[in-house]
C-alpha cells in the first residue's frame, strides 16, 4: 500500500496537482482498503461500490466528492485512461443504451408522450446515468432524495427554475419507470414532485407524506355514491398524476373491461394514456 500511495503521490505531481489537493486525495483514499487491481473492471465496480457506500455512511458532498475524484485519478494512473472513456468504450454504454431505449419505448407507448418529448427525457436520463457512474450492477434502491439534489445542484446550477423542473421531471418518470419494471427503488424518489422545484440550498422538497395522502383518502365516506366518487377521484390524482382537466371527462366508455385498463382520452399533449 506504501509502494502504491507514493507512486499515486508522483503520479499526481507530475500531472501538476497541488500539495493540498494530493493530501486531500491521500486522506479518503487512506480511508479504505485499496488493492493492487490488475482489471479496469474490478477497480470501476470497487470505485463504484466505494462511492455508494461513501453516500449509505451520510458522508458530506465534500468527501464523496474528494472521494470519488482521487478513485478517478487512481484509475487513470493504473490503466492509462480515464475511468469516462472506460465507460464508453465497455459494456457499461451498451447496457445503459439498452436501458434507455427500454426506457424510450415505456414513454412513448405506455405513458404516450411525443417522440420529442420521450426523447428529451432519454437525454436527460442519459446524463444522469453518466454523472452517478451507472452500470450493470448498479443498485437504485441505495439511492435517496439528496442524491437527486445533488445532481441538479452540481450539474444545473446556472439553468431556469423551470428548466430544471423539467430535468426533475425526466428522473422522476424514469425511477417510476424502473418501479413499473419491478426494480427496486426508494419510494420517496417515487413521489418527487411534478412542479417546478425551488430547492434552496440542500432543502428537500416538500410531498404528502403517507399519513397526509391516508386522510385526504379516508376523508371520503365511501359507503355512499358520491364519496365512493371523491374517493376514486383523489386516488387517480395522487396515484397516477391525472390533471384536474381530466377527471371529469372520463366516462364508462373508458374503462377496458376485458382488460382491466382506463384509458384516459384527450390529455395534454392530445394523446390516450392508457393506466393499468
Amino acid at each position: 500500500m506504501k509502494c502504491q500511495t507514493n507512486r499515486f503521490t508522483e503520479f499526481l505531481r507530475n500531472k501538476k496537482y497541488s500539495e493540498q489537493t494530493i493530501r486531500l486525495y491521500l486522506n479518503e483514499l487512506e480511508k479504505i482498503d485499496i488493492v493492487d487491481f490488475k482489471s479496469a473492471k474490478d477497480l470501476d465496480v470497487f470505485i463504484n461500490s466505494t462511492v455508494n457506500n461513501a453516500k449509505n455512511q451520510g458522508l458530506t458532498k465534500s468527501h464523496i466528492d474528494s472521494l470519488r475524484a482521487g478513485l478517478h485519478q487512481l484509475f487513470l494512473m493504473s490503466f492509462g485512461i480515464t475511468i469516462k472513456e472506460y465507460r464508453s468504450q465497455n459494456n457499461s454504454k451498451d447496457f445503459i443504451e439498452l436501458l434507455l431505449d427500454d426506457f424510450f419505448n415505456y414513454s412513448t407507448n405506455f405513458k404516450s408522450q411525443t417522440i420529442s418529448t420521450a426523447m428529451a427525457e432519454k437525454s436527460h436520463i442519459r446524463t444522469f446515468l453518466n454523472y452517478i457512474g451507472f452500470d450493470a450492477s448498479y443498485d437504485f434502491s441505495q439511492m435517496k432524495i439528496e442524491d437527486i439534489i445533488d445532481f441538479i445542484n452540481t450539474c444545473y446550477t446556472s439553468l431556469k427554475e423551470s428548466t430544471k423542473g423539467r430535468y426533475i421531471t425526466s428522473i422522476r418518470n424514469f425511477f417510476r419507470f424502473l418501479d413499473y419494471k419491478n426494480i427496486n427503488v426508494s419510494k420517496e424518489i417515487l413521489d418527487l414532485p411534478l412542479v417546478t422545484p425551488n430547492w434552496k440550498g440542500r432543502m428537500v422538497p416538500i410531498v404528502l407524506s403517507k399519513e397526509e395522502q391516508s386522510k385526504r383518502r379516508n376523508h371520503f365516506d365511501q359507503q355512499n355514491g358520491i364519496g365512493l366518487r371523491n374517493y376514486l377521484i383523489i386516488s387517480l390524482m395522487m396515484d397516477y398524476g391525472l390533471r384536474c382537466a381530466e377527471i371529469p371527462a372520463i366516462t364508462i366508455d373508458n374503462i377496458q373491461w376485458s382488460t382491466n385498463d382506463l384509458i384516459i382520452r384527450n390529455t395534454k399533449n392530445n394523446n390516450n394514456r392508457c393506466i393499468l
